[in-house]
């Protein structure tokens, strides 16, 4: 077998995925005791039908687990959601071309199975976010029906698992309506603008609270307790609208440059904030210089933005939004393969994940389907 490209990432794949179920099967080890809050959460109540904790999105998935018979066997469970993510990234892979930036290729799929492992290997509800837009990444049309299988596995996901995802859906049918018009990317942004805008003038008049709430309780009951070192502060001080929308868009801003999680101090949050860094900035610099070329990475880039534009309110610190994004970075891979002039969506071919073709006709068949949609 050749060693080509293709070659090059299936095998490093391959490794990383082995290396990945080793080190859940081991318990995880290394990790913090606070990793784990909402596994054991889980598997308690998917283990005992009469745990009760009044909240019906951990009720949800540990019966979902208790389907599966996954309820007993933490190691199992845990091998078995890292393994469906792993085939969501293969499958992500599989309809890419390898990167012209090998060495930037392999650090993003390396910290992508990384944070896979850590993350997803345990018990969780933040796995099904990546089973949403799977039809999108396998539909190689720009057929309506698509995006209703992503709508519909979104109310579910958002009725019973987390219901800010009706927020998220809410904002990528948005995103959506606009991304079909030349000035795409000025119209995007005044309508993540006017979704903030519009949620701290709403959350007021209808529950009684400011926009920054939800964030400030989270963090207040977790005071002084290690999981709180990388808790998202207020950035700008007041209560107002105003300021609660500056606040998130500094949240916003920071999710993706998180400069306050590397000014920590520690190596392992500069890492991670190292990590995360480059993958926004390789997905930014995907769109940006692949403007107008693959269909699919315009149907995909809206979900992932609205979902950072929604965590900008809600999440509570660093930690928890990178856990809940971790589903939605082989999307991100994906955006960042196919929307970069140097790269294709192809099928998988017989030299590897990614089999190569000519980079003409992508661009002839990314045409036809912009045309189509």
């Amino acid at each position: 077998m050749p060693w080509t490209p293709a070659v090059r990432r299936s095998l490093i794949f391959l490794a990383a995925t082995f290396c990945g179920v080793v080190f859940i099967a081991l318990g995880q080890p290394g990790l913090p005791e606070y990793f784990s809050y909402d596994a054991r959460k889980i598997q308690a109540i998917a283990a005992n039908e009469n745990y009760v904790i009044n909240d019906q999105n951990f009720e949800s998935v540990a019966h979902l687990y208790r389907i599966l018979n996954l309820d007993n066997d933490a190691v199992v469970a845990g091998v078995t959601t890292f393994l469906i993510y792993c085939t969501v990234c293969f499958i992500v892979l599989s309809r890419t071309a390898p990167s012209a930036s090998p060495l930037y290729e392999t650090a993003a799929l390396l910290g992508t199975i990384f944070l896979g492992a850590v993350y997803l290997g345990q018990y969780t509800k933040d796995l099904l976010p990546a089973l949403t837009y799977l039809p999108l990444v396998l539909s190689r049309t720009n057929a309506l029906r698509w995006r209703l299988v992503f709508v519909l596995s979104a109310v579910v996901y958002a009725a019973f698992f987390r219901e800010y995802w009706f927020l998220v859906l809410m904002l990528t049918l948005a995103l959506w309506a606009v991304n079909r018009t030349r000035a795409r990317a000025g119209l995007s942004t005044m309508v993540i603008l006017a979704f903030w805008v519009g949620l701290s003038l709403a959350l007021p008049a209808l529950v009684g609270v400011d926009i920054g709430h939800y964030r400030e309780v989270a963090n207040s009951d977790r005071l002084a307790s290690a999981d709180a070192t990388t808790a998202i502060p207020s950035f700008v001080p007041g209560d107002g609208p105003v300021e609660g929308v500056a606040n998130v868009l500094a949240s916003f801003v920071f999710l993706q440059v998180p400069v306050p999680l590397f000014l920590i101090g520690t190596v392992y949050h500069a890492t991670l904030a190292i990590l995360i860094g480059s993958l926004w900035f390789g997905f930014w610099r995907a769109l940006v210089r692949g403007s107008g070329q693959g269909a699919q990475a315009l149907r995909l880039a809206p979900i992932i933005v609205a979902f950072v534009a929604v965590q900008a309110v809600f999440e509570p610190d660093f930690g928890s939004a990178l856990r809940h994004l971790t589903p939605l970075i082989p999307a991100m891979l994906f955006v960042m393969s196919t929307a970069a002039p140097d790269s294709e969506v192809n099928h998988a071919g017989a030299g590897g994940i990614g089999h190569s073709g000519s980079l003409g006709a992508h661009r002839r068949r990314s045409s036809i389907r912009e045309r189509v949609g």
